[in-house]
């Protein structure tokens, strides 16, 4: 696993980085390959998206966030948090 930091307003939160699924890959690889609908769109990963963010943002402010009112990107911070 990989971690690496990010900040959302003023709190700095922790993100771990999972290896893919390789299956998933295989997938969507033969689907380009033989010109086919993959299992799901980009307007799924958008939604996906929307709800992590959402996740990431309550996590960091202890408040429940709704997902339309969420961050629209988790930035970079310059290190690990000083707790």
């Amino acid at each position: 696993m990989l971690a690496s930091y990010g900040r959302i307003g003023a709190s700095t939160i922790q993100m771990v980085g999972v290896a893919s699924y390789k299956a998933e890959w295989r997938h969507f690889a033969d689907c380009v390959r033989r010109d086919q609908p993959v299992g799901c769109t980009v307007e799924d990963g958008r939604r996906a998206l929307e709800v992590v963010l959402a996740a990431v943002a309550s996590a960091a402010s202890g408040h429940p966030v709704r997902i339309g009112e969420a961050p629209r990107a988790i930035t970079q911070a310059e290190g690990p948090p000083n707790w």
